[in-house]
């Protein structure tokens, strides 16, 4: 019963961080964003898209490993920045 415990409270500290991560993430497109052009569901869920595809593709990594991790980074933040270059940017 202890494991099961500590496998929730795991579980609930990882999502916590998540969200948080996640947070930060949309905080930091809606900066950058034109929100007058883009509906702030959109930014929410390309965050929540964003985090997932890092954590998933970072994950793969660490199992595989069949790249360098420079070249698996150059990976992550050529499909981030191909995300975000979809985005209206916000004017100076």
């Amino acid at each position: 019963m202890a494991g099961l415990c500590l496998d929730q409270e795991v579980s609930r500290r990882i999502l916590d961080v998540r969200k948080r991560i996640t947070r930060i993430v949309e905080n930091r497109i809606r900066f950058f964003t034109d929100t007058r052009k883009t509906s702030g569901k959109e930014v929410e869920m390309i965050a929540v898209m964003l985090v997932g595809m890092v954590e998933e593709g970072a994950n793969h990594w660490m199992k595989d490993k069949k790249v360098s991790r420079k070249v698996c980074e150059e990976y992550l933040v050529r499909a981030v920045s191909g995300v975000l270059a979809h985005l209206p940017p916000r004017g100076r």
